[in-house]
């Protein structure tokens, strides 16, 4: 860019993480809550003195523990802990998390709270919510020794997905890298046209190929096979059409896994199907069929 004299300007949004990215190794104290008013808030601050790392955690509704060895942490050493945390980019958080931003109210239900301060004089970086969580929410919360299995069995068995649908937008899923410098010749060939996908979807990729991994049984690998038996062609067109308002849970996920496919043969064939709405369709319909199966096990 610089070549063909034009200046990037990093948005407020590149520039907060670009922050967070510097202050990282001056981390100090990391201070998170989460809870509701029915079952309490749970603290749990994480210290770094040194080369060690202290945890204490805290209930609310547990003033003297009966059993102090219930609440005994085993953390992880501070090299590998710091190593972990820096892979969840958690600079790319926003500062709030609501559900009023997509235009419905939740009263009570589990609040949450984040801050993250710093030994080099820098404003702490601080995000919360209530009932909305980041992409990677649950991978933090492991990191801290929080387990986050459901307790309930009916509880929805396809979250890892659909707790994209709020996260999906138009400005976070990728952009077209054109080359524009290179003229062509032996010494500066053009580089094929690509899409620099964000972070968001890789992990969304991840999580499309966890659900294979997890699910033998569906057989998901052949999911060609999979949207054939239900009149639908592995294609943009075909699959972009598809009703799925009565599709089961083995086609809806053949169609994710095919779209993410699709990216291996067709530069940009994913982008395609975030850009028309269609993952989003698709992970509405997983979401209706993990709702109902929790209410038949109510």
């Amino acid at each position: 860019l610089a070549e063909a004299g034009v200046v990037y300007k990093p948005s407020q949004a590149e520039l907060k993480v670009q922050e967070f990215e510097n202050n990282f190794p001056f981390i100090s104290k990391i201070i998170f809550s989460i809870g509701g008013f029915f079952g309490g808030y749970e603290s749990r601050t994480v210290t770094v003195d040194g080369d060690e790392i202290h945890m204490n955690v805290e209930h609310s509704l547990i003033l003297t523990p009966s059993n102090p060895g219930e609440f005994e942490i085993e953390l992880l050493d501070k090299e590998e802990f710091m190593d972990e945390l820096s892979r969840l980019y958690i600079g790319e958080w926003r500062r709030s998390y609501h559900p009023e931003r997509f235009g419905y109210t939740v009263l009570d239900g589990t609040q949450w709270e984040l801050e993250i301060q710093f030994s080099n004089g820098a404003k702490s970086f601080k995000s919360y919510g209530s009932n909305l969580y980041p992409y990677n929410f649950n991978n933090f919360q492991e990191l801290l020794g929080i387990d986050t299995t459901e307790d309930d069995e009916y509880g929805p068995r396809f979250e890892i997905l659909t707790k994209y649908l709020d996260q999906l937008g138009d400005d976070n899923i990728g952009t077209w890298i054109i080359d524009r410098e290179n003229d062509g010749t032996p010494e500066h060939p053009i580089q094929f046209p690509f899409v620099n996908y964000s972070r968001l979807v890789h992990n969304f990729i991840d999580d499309v190929m966890r659900i294979v991994d997890q699910n033998e049984e569906m057989q998901l690998t052949h999911y060609g096979k999979i949207l054939e038996s239900n009149g639908i062609e592995w294609s943009s067109k075909s699959m972009s059409e598809a009703d799925v308002s009565g599709a089961d849970v083995t086609c809806v996920l053949a169609l994710l896994v095919g779209a993410v496919r699709a990216e291996r043969f067709c530069d940009g064939a994913l982008l395609r199907f975030f850009r028309e709405g269609c993952i989003r369709k698709w992970l509405e319909r997983l979401k209706e069929i993990d709702d109902s199966t929790k209410m038949e096990g109510e």
